[in-house]
């Protein structure tokens, strides 16, 4: 489903039978005011007001998964998605062309901050290229230590911690805040993997993802906090680790500013 508002979002009008049974999964918004709708089984739509939708193709018989869209001020559009795909566009998404990046692997979000290229993906497949105007040149980080990265960001980005304190016996606290600069996306939200887990003894004893840990969704803001209270009948000294499995779930292109986030919760 796609749908428009022209009363800055009071009302909705779906824009669906242009699109048949398409899925999508993102949308940009070019310089030149071009909006971009990618999805499943290569779904391309471009539109220059909202209402109006033309199709589009990546490539001839392309029928792959795209992720993530972004555009830049110069005219740049870039599409990744499933097997490592890449597709780079500089005429408004009406062609395309197929980027060699040296990466198989699934890539979930792309960002372009400085005439940078930052994707991530499955195995934390960091993409990026080197921002020069006369030669890109792309290097594949694989972090084998840390697990899938679900969105990467600017460097003005959210950074999630976590704080673990005993109240009762064996009831915990556990309070998780936004400290970073930046907004949390909604991508997060969507998987319900990431969030806290709670560990004793190298063994798992709670945990709760972030879509019922803040369902209220403060923690997409700056200086957003919760709290969560839980009773885990266990008394000996707790570990706790936020993120996608066991690691954080937002990168910027720097490869820092990261939320993964341990507390320990030691014995009152």
């Amino acid at each position: 489903m796609v749908f428009t508002s022209k009363d800055s979002g009071k009302t909705w009008i779906a824009r669906e039978k242009v699109f048949g049974s398409s899925q999508f999964n993102a949308i940009t918004y070019t310089a030149n005011g071009t909006y971009v709708i990618a999805g499943v089984r290569g779904a391309l739509f471009t539109s220059k007001d909202g209402q109006t939708w033309n199709p589009q193709v990546f490539a001839e018989g392309f029928k792959g998964v795209i992720e993530d869209l972004a555009s830049d001020k110069k005219g740049n559009i870039y599409a990744a998605g499933w097997n490592g795909v890449v597709f780079h566009s500089n005429d408004e998404a009406v062609t395309w062309t197929l980027v060699e990046t040296g990466n198989s692997e699934r890539l979930t979000a792309l960002t372009i901050s400085d005439g940078q290229i930052v994707m991530v993906g499955f195995s934390s497949t960091i993409v990026s290229n080197t921002g020069s105007n006369k030669e890109t040149r792309w290097v594949v980080h694989d972090q084998l230590s840390r697990s899938h990265l679900m969105e990467v960001a600017p460097n003005h980005l959210p950074d999630l911690t976590i704080e673990l304190k005993r109240t009762a016996d064996c009831k915990v606290e556990v309070t998780v805040s936004n400290k970073g600069p930046g907004r949390l996306t909604d991508k997060p939200y969507r998987d319900e993997s990431v969030g806290i887990s709670i560990s004793s003894k190298n063994k798992n004893v709670y945990s709760i993802s972030l879509k019922d840990l803040d369902p209220g969704e403060k923690l997409k803001n700056t200086n957003g906090k919760v709290q969560h209270t839980v009773d885990l009948k266990i008394s000996t000294q707790l570990k706790a680790t936020w993120g996608l499995g066991i690691n954080g779930i937002v990168k910027d292109q720097n490869m820092s500013n990261n939320s993964t986030s341990t507390g320990e919760c030691p014995l009152k």
